[in-house]
């Protein structure tokens, strides 16, 4: 629970913050800082569900994980 004038930090990924929830009928105001760093890879928590983005921001792969691949599968 946070109150008024609060900062709070949340590290990267799986053991960070995922949510805010406002649980009064007064306005919120979060403010949200980023590295802005092109490219990443977001993890959907509550669907088990992997986004990778380029360095343009362009969705490369937006799926649940499957069964794993060998490196060289396909390749020639």
């Amino acid at each position: 629970m946070l109150k008024e004038g609060d900062v709070a930090c949340f590290p990267r990924g799986k053991d960070g913050a995922h949510q805010i929830i406002n649980r009064t009928d007064s306005p919120l105001r979060v403010l949200m800082l980023s590295s802005m760093i092109p490219g990443e890879i977001i993890e959907y928590l509550d669907t088990g569900k992997v986004l990778a983005k380029d360095v343009e921001d362009e969705d490369i792969v937006f799926a649940r994980p499957g069964p794993a691949v060998e490196y060289w599968e396909g390749e020639e």
